[in-house]
């Protein structure tokens, strides 16, 4: 067996709150998957993903394995750019996963891999689907985003991030129509959601 890294996004269509990154590294059989229940989270439900998500983090200590997050505000999305702020989340959740061994090989769902790593990368779409440690990074990335997003509703009620979880839906835009931007938006894609809903 081999050391791998999986790593996954959340939140990257989002109008508000952060963008979250979790990488996953463990020692496996690059295409086994030791828990049949763990799916790409967008094939769970909420009530789905809570249950699972310790068990999850269980599985994956008990092996040795750690999970690293990485996240990038609303402040660094705004002033950096969303590509940017991205790649920084990325490069923070992959640090802290890979902080004392490096993996033999880098697995990065979507269409990007992490610049300037030093190592084997492969991207691809749907690589959560296809693979064990990203299929577990998106859960977990999707449960932390989540969580994270409900206690920011507290904060700023009106807008309904605890359901929409800062995405643009319907009631999200209609709440940024009649009360603007909060501290919390991303400037440009709030902003392009306004114009194509006006």
């Amino acid at each position: 067996m081999n050391i791998y890294c999986g790593l996954d996004e959340v939140g990257t269509g989002c109008l508000a709150g952060p963008i979250v990154s979790v990488a996953v590294q463990m020692e496996m059989v690059l295409d086994a998957w030791p828990m049949p229940e763990v799916k790409d989270s967008k094939k769970t439900t909420a009530l789905q993903r809570a249950r699972s998500v310790e068990s999850i983090l269980k599985f994956i200590h008990s092996q040795g394995g750690i999970v690293g997050v990485g996240e990038s505000s609303v402040e660094e999305i705004n002033s950096l750019g969303h590509t940017a702020a991205l790649q920084l989340s990325y490069k923070r959740a992959v640090r802290e996963a890979t902080l004392f061994e490096r993996p033999k090989l880098l697995l990065v769902d979507g269409d990007f891999g992490v610049d300037g790593y030093a190592g084997p990368q492969r991207i691809a779409p749907k690589m959560d689907a296809n693979n064990f440690l990203c299929a577990a990074a998106s859960i977990i990335a999707k449960v932390y985003r989540d969580l994270e997003m409900e206690d920011l509703s507290q904060q700023f009620p009106l807008y309904r991030w605890d359901s929409n979880r800062g995405y643009g839906t319907k009631d999200h835009i209609e709440a940024l129509s009649k009360y603007g931007l909060s501290p919390l938006h991303r400037e440009k894609a709030a902003h392009t959601a306004l114009r194509r809903a006006a």
